[in-house]
């Protein structure tokens, strides 16, 4: 109207009156916006509907609000778990909320690492949303098999709710401490990794350690050692009442946690200050750690693992432990995990490697790949460990010397890693056992077995110079399988920039032992069958690839699907040529 209005007055010789022009503009708008009338009935239909659902789900809002428990309890663990939610481990016919595989955890829950993580997860599902994360957390009572800090800290979440929200990230990172062994106790560390735990300062990372210490202390000095004794209920009685007002102060009782605070602390510096006793073989997904002595609390050492799955220890006097992390026993979801090897092939191998070498008794042994943590380790057949010292400290049990040189040996857990896990990539969440079982009962070990024998009875994985102290840096390790030296190096070095190829060439005339398939059992390296000679790639440079591949890619004849000299530049040919042809290696050199 004021359009029309101000068409008027601007126009004095118009002659429509301005009511006959609104009648106009009316008709208009109705015709424009008239609707059928089933269209009308529609929508009001579905506006009804809309009000209706609204209506039903504020009144199963309020109904829940009303029914909704503020009270909860632990109880016992037992096969009949009516009304009870089991945390940290699993059940076959109760709810659970826990990171082992096979678990029943409620659908759509925001995964975690630990079961605490996943118990804050569940706890902060709301009456309007509900779903099964939330029903489930209104069973009365709560319960778990055993006692550790993952399982303490669930149980107590759930009992302790808004407290429990107020101190998620401690809590978080406490339960990591407590099952993985894994501290983030540099600012490095926390700006990597601490958005897993909600970690934004050190501070925090400290106080998690400082309240696991806590627990540990008083566990130690008041029950039976951890994996000893069934006394787990006893430990929720003592600890389920006493722990909000240490989680709230924990300088009030510093005491008593000072002792193994400093241990972890004091240790985990004692690895930081020198580059070279931390050494990674990312490939494989393997920590090498060395420590003169077997003096070091497992979160010292585990602390500087985070983001791997198995860690090899090295102390003087060639003693050796290689341990599969509890990151694979479990499901993993802030990274990608890799699949863990069966440990069984590679102790055969030593123990032949060793031979007389050995005194009679001694032995090496690891337990299953379905172990909640196998350690390969020499042991004494006459003094087996004790659950509580084969999951102890490594001050807690006697490591014995091996004949095997260091770097020799070093080699030899890359090669058999990378023998073991056939090329496989790590993935989050973790494999399951029917998947871990399949690649271990799949993979052909006698012939990798074979290869390395040979070569070690020839003399070829023994170190040029042996009489000395063997240096612990990467570059004078035996290569990764059929890898040079100097890649080797690089693939240890914490922030590559070479480019592995630069020092390939003439790499396989000298220089220190290498283990595995990718030698022939003559002595020679596999040197593959080319369909057509290389434009682009020397016999060096071929002999390279191939010991860098999958060792059951190496051998064989590689045939030439596409090549720019050959076929020209187009993007499209290559897609065409190589569709539905694996696996295949793409070789770019720039023109540099």
């Amino acid at each position: 109207q004021t359009s029309l209005l101000r068409y008027h007055v601007s126009n004095p010789g118009a002659r429509m009156p301005i009511t006959k022009a609104l009648r106009a503009s009316g008709d208009a708008t109705t015709a424009v916006f008239k609707f059928p009338v089933i269209a009308v009935y529609l929508i009001q239909i579905t506006i009804t509907l809309c009000i209706l659902a609204f209506i039903v789900k504020l009144v199963l809002y309020t109904s829940r609000l009303a029914l909704r428990r503020i009270s909860f309890s632990y109880v016992p663990f037992s096969r009949d778990c009516k009304e009870v939610l089991v945390v940290d481990c699993t059940h076959p016919q109760a709810c659970t909320l826990t990171h082992h595989k096979g678990q029943r955890n409620p659908a759509r829950l925001k995964q975690s690492d630990t079961s605490t993580g996943l118990v804050l997860n569940a706890i902060k599902a709301t009456a309007w949303n509900a779903g099964q994360a939330y029903e489930w957390c209104q069973l009365p009572h709560v319960s778990t098999n055993h006692f550790d800090v993952d399982s303490f800290l669930s149980v107590w979440c759930y009992i302790n709710r808004p407290l429990a929200l107020q101190h998620e990230a401690v809590l978080r990172h406490m339960a990591r401490i407590g099952d993985f062994r894994e501290a983030f106790l540099s600012p490095e560390l926390v700006a990597a990794h601490g958005a897993e735990d909600g970690i934004a300062n050190i501070r925090d990372a400290f106080t998690a350690l400082k309240l696991v210490c806590w627990l540990n202390s008083q566990e130690r000095s008041r029950f039976s050692a951890p994996y000893e004794a069934p006394d787990c209920d006893d430990k929720m009685s003592y600890f389920l009442p006493r722990f909000a007002a240490v989680l709230g102060n924990p300088e009030a009782v510093w005491q008593e946690w000072q002792d193994e605070y400093r241990e972890v602390v004091s240790g985990f510096d004692s690895l930081s200050g020198d580059p070279t006793r931390v050494e990674v073989h990312r490939p494989v997904g393997l920590v090498v750690l060395r420590a003169p002595e077997p003096s070091l609390h497992y979160y010292s050492l585990f602390s500087h693992t985070v983001g791997y799955d198995t860690v090899l220890t090295m102390y003087d006097g060639q003693r050796y432990e290689l341990e599969s992390k509890y990151t694979q026993f479990v499901s993993c979801h802030s990274r990608p995990v890799w699949p863990r090897v069966d440990m069984a092939p590679l102790a055969r191998v030593l123990n032949r490697m060793e031979g007389a070498a050995l005194a009679p008794n001694l032995r090496w042994s690891a337990p299953r790949f379905n172990d909640t943590g196998p350690v390969l380790r020499l042991e004494d057949a006459s003094r087996p460990l004790s659950k509580a010292q084969r999951y102890g400290h490594p001050y807690g049990r006697p490591l014995y010397g091996s004949s095997v040189p260091p770097a020799t040996m070093t080699a030899l857990v890359v090669s058999f890693l990378e023998y073991g896990m056939q090329g496989l990539k790590p993935k989050r969440g973790g494999w399951s056992w029917d998947e871990l079982q399949s690649l271990n009962s799949g993979t052909a070990w006698q012939v990798w077995e074979d290869t390395v024998l040979s070569q070690w009875q020839r003399g070829e994985l023994t170190p040029p110079d042996t009489t000395t102290a063997p240096s612990p840096s990467a570059a004078s390790a035996p290569a990764l399988s059929g890898t040079p030296p100097d890649a080797a190096a690089a693939a240890a070095t914490p922030h590559p920039s070479a480019h592995p190829s630069a020092s390939r060439q003439g790499s396989f005339t000298g220089g220190n032992p290498r283990v595995g398939l990718a030698m022939t059992l003559g002595g020679g390296f596999w040197e593959p069958s080319l369909s057509e000679p290389s434009a682009i790639m020397s016999q060096d440079d071929v002999r390279a690839l191939a010991g860098a591949v999958p060792a059951r890619l190496a051998p064989g004849r590689w045939q030439l699907l596409y090549g720019s000299a050959r076929d020209g530049t187009s993007l499209r040919t290559l897609y065409r040529k190589a569709t539905g042809r694996a696996p295949t290696l793409l070789v770019v050199r720039e023109a540099g």
